[in-house]
This record gives C-alpha cells, sequence and structure tokens, in this order.
C-alpha cells in the first residue's frame, strides 16, 4: 500500500517504498530520508534541525547521536547555555556577551571537532589562545586541564555589588579564591579594595603555578598568556 501524501503530526510522507523505509517532510521543509512509518505513527521522529538548546542549538543529521555522545553533547550544551542562558549568565556575568559560531549550533559540526580535540578530565575553553575572545569557535577554542579551567572561572557574589572573589561579611569583606582543586579563604578585611588586592595578589600566584604545571599538556600560546594573566575588578 502506498502511504505518499498521508500527513502525521504535521509531518508529510513524501516517498513510501515500504514500511521500514520512507521519506518525509517537516512543515519546515526539512526532508528525512529512510526512516520508519511505525516511528513516524509513534511519534519517536524528531526534526533534526528544530533548536532544542537555548532556542539555538540542534542536533542535525549524521554519526553523532546524543546517547552514545554524552561528554560531547553535554559539552556542546553546556557551551550554549554559557552564553544564551539568562540565568547562568546571572551568576557568572564573564560570559555576558559571549556568542557561538553559527557552524557550532549543529551538534554534528561540533562533535566532528570535540573529537579531534578532546583530552580525558580537560575541559572547554574559548580565552586562553586568544585573551578577552568572547566567541566559541574552532579557531579560538582549546581544553585545558579541569583544575585549571576551575580556577580561572570566577563566579560573582550573587548580589553583583563586590568583585570576583569578594564578599560583603557584616561590616567587612571577606576574600577567597579557588585554587584548582578547592576554594581557599584569604582573611578578612577592612575595605572591599583591600580584600579585592589580596585575592588578585593570590588568584595571579595560583595560576602561574598551575601554567608551570601543565606546561607540556597545553599549547606554547596559552602557557604565554597563562603567565600574563591580570585578574580585573
Amino acid at each position: 500500500m502506498d502511504r505518499t501524501g498521508e500527513i502525521w503530526h504535521g509531518i508529510e510522507i513524501i516517498a513510501y517504498r515500504k514500511s521500514i523505509d520512507i521519506d518525509i517532510k517537516f512543515p519546515d521543509g526539512t526532508v528525512l530520508y529512510n526512516v520508519d512509518y511505525g516511528n513516524l505513527k509513534n511519534k519517536s521522529i524528531k526534526n533534526p534541525f528544530k533548536p532544542r538548546i537555548c532556542d539555538i542549538g540542534y542536533i542535525g543529521t549524521g554519526i553523532y547521536n546524543y546517547a552514545d555522545n554524552l561528554t560531547a553533547y553535554r559539552t556542546w550544551e553546556g557551551m550554549l547555555r554559557r552564553c544564551y542562558n539568562e540565568k547562568h549568565q546571572n551568576n557568572f556575568p564573564s560570559y555576558k556577551g559571549c556568542s557561538v559560531v553559527k557552524e557550532w549550533h549543529n551538534f554534528q559540526v561540533f562533535a566532528e571537532w570535540f573529537y579531534k580535540n578532546y583530552k580525558d578530565d580537560f575541559q572547554l575553553d574559548k580565552d586562553l589562545t586568544i585573551i578577552e575572545n568572547k566567541v566559541y569557535g574552532p579557531e579560538y577554542c582549546s581544553f585545558i586541564p579541569q583544575d585549571l579551567n576551575k580556577m580561572l572561572t570566577g563566579k560573582r557574589n550573587s548580589d553583583s555589588t563586590t568583585p570576583t572573589g569578594v564578599y560583603p561579611c557584616k561590616n567587612k569583606f571577606k576574600a577567597s579564591v579557588h585554587n584548582g582543586l578547592k576554594r581557599v579563604y584569604l582573611g578578612s578585611f577592612e575595605n572591599e579594595t583591600d580584600a579585592f588586592n589580596s585575592y588578585k595578589i593570590a588568584k595571579e600566584s595560583y595560576v602561574k603555578e598551575q601554567a608551570n604545571r601543565y606546561r607540556n599538556e597545553i599549547s606554547e600560546v596559552i602557557y604565554q598568556n597563562l603567565m600574563k594573566y591580570i585578574v580585573k575588578p
């Protein structure tokens, strides 16, 4: 029985060879080939080009599915949320104004780059090859050790009235810094400036220590940028 022309859940069958080999067209014009009629009927076929992460990221068509590529998928999803999720940006203001190149909106394209560059226990970074870069893309990104990345990612106090690393406490200001493994308390200070200066000195020192620790595992460009790392309020 030829079911060409049938429409299920807004999806049209445009070619029917047999029940396990049909071509379908979504309302936006996207065409999928060689799909199963039963899967169409039970709603298990999704448009791979429909944005599902932050209204931007989509799976696309290719060899990389979600289930078999969880590390790549979670890296991709996290990247998109850092750039386009307002709640995340309120917690991490340094990501405001960041974006992802258009080709990486497609998980298939990102995953291909991911598997060519990924190292176990390393995390995606966008701004050590080019300092203060705000764009995620293949020419800007690299993978760096997880503890180094944790140390570099500063979380501003939730009220956003004090610099990163500084927290008001009664009539004083406390400072703490992440050394890559744990948060280190730096002390209590009479004013915000002294607290921030303590944080700045400690963090810049920790960054240089980590740069030397991982010198053989990161590029020379990243190493040199880490050695010149400056904390800004």
